[in-house]
């Protein structure tokens, strides 16, 4: 990771959290964390052995798997922690490093400006780049926090409710918060929500940040995009315009 990024993200971190983030090098890695992650090492995980032959390692479980980037979750540090891995494979993706901040570096970031917010997101706990021996490419690597245990998966429940009870209204009035916050998330869609119940009333749950934003106004594109995407998400759930229209009823009520 080239100096003025460095430089760049410990200042926004530093922003955002001030001293809670510790910026150190470790094996030749640049390291951001939480005093609760200061012993996960992420590059010493078996990645390439865990794709291979994952039942060899219980204590980690993989969780997406994808060419350059893949998802395992562990409990190396006493807690459970989903950890995230891209490898930097091609000439262009190196050189894209060295002038503009990795996706887990923006996720970082931006999940901290949700939270500040007041939007439900799991917490960063870890962000590192450095080299992968056992991939031979540069890799970068971010761990947060896993989802409460009540969080519940949103699209089975929906679908449970047949887009008629009290959740479906209450995701049109979230979504309509979370665009008045001046939050945008650049791919909402059911796969990307969650909801936890409190004292019997919902609250939603956001992962996969990459490409979002927050602090600044939700455009009327960005707006009508990300109902497209979540309606989308949910064509094959028996979700009719009817049922698509009382969302939007409830969305728009008070906006």
């Amino acid at each position: 990771m080239h100096a003025h990024l460095r430089a760049w993200f410990t200042r926004e971190l530093a922003q955002r959290a001030g001293a809670d983030y510790r910026a150190r090098e470790v094996d030749a890695h640049h390291v951001w964390s939480l005093p609760a992650a200061e012993a996960l090492r992420p590059w010493e995980f078996p990645w390439k052995e865990l794709r291979r032959d994952p039942e060899r390692f219980p204590e980690l479980q993989l969780v997406k798997m994808a060419s350059r980037r893949t998802v395992l979750r562990t409990d190396a540090t006493g807690e459970p922690l989903y950890v995230k891995r891209s490898l930097l494979r091609t000439p262009a993706e190196r050189l894209a490093a060295l002038v503009k901040p990795g996706k887990e570096f923006r996720e970082t970031l931006l999940a901290l400006d949700w939270r500040r917010a007041g939007i439900l997101t799991p917490e960063p706990v870890c962000a590192a780049a450095g080299w992968n021996d056992q991939f031979g490419v540069p890799a970068r690597y971010l761990a947060t926090r896993a989802l409460p245990a009540t969080a519940l998966e949103l699209k089975p429940l929906l679908k449970a409710e047949d887009f008629e009870g009290p959740l479906w209204r209450a995701l049109a009035e979230h979504t309509r918060d979370l665009h008045a916050a001046g939050c945008h998330h650049a791919d909402y869609r059911c796969d990307h929500l969650f909801v936890e119940f409190v004292n019997e009333s919902p609250r939603f749950w956001h992962i996969d940040l990459d490409g979002s934003h927050a602090g600044r106004p939700v455009s009327a594109g960005q707006r009508k995009t990300a109902l497209a995407r979540l309606f989308k998400s949910l064509e094959n759930h028996r979700l009719t315009q009817a049922r698509r229209d009382a969302f939007l009823a409830a969305y728009s009520t008070g906006t």
